[in-house]
């Protein structure tokens, strides 16, 4: 058995959201250059990562799973 559907669907919209609350970058490239920008003013190592909620690219702290 799979998860319920309303589960699905509750966790959808949390993803959505926290999606639409971070920057979103066309490319790889952009993102990176926005990265490093922000590793040399703050000293954090950014992660970029593919979104295929928003179909573009996001940076995070969080080392990859």
């Amino acid at each position: 058995m799979g998860t319920p559907k309303s589960v699905r669907d509750a966790q959808a919209k949390r993803d959505a959201a926290m999606c639409f609350q971070k920057s979103r970058y066309p490319t790889k490239d952009v993102a990176r250059g926005y990265a490093n920008k922000a590793e040399s003013a703050r000293g954090d190592k950014l992660r970029i990562y593919f979104c295929p909620i928003c179909s573009g690219y996001h940076l995070t702290k969080q080392v990859a799973p």
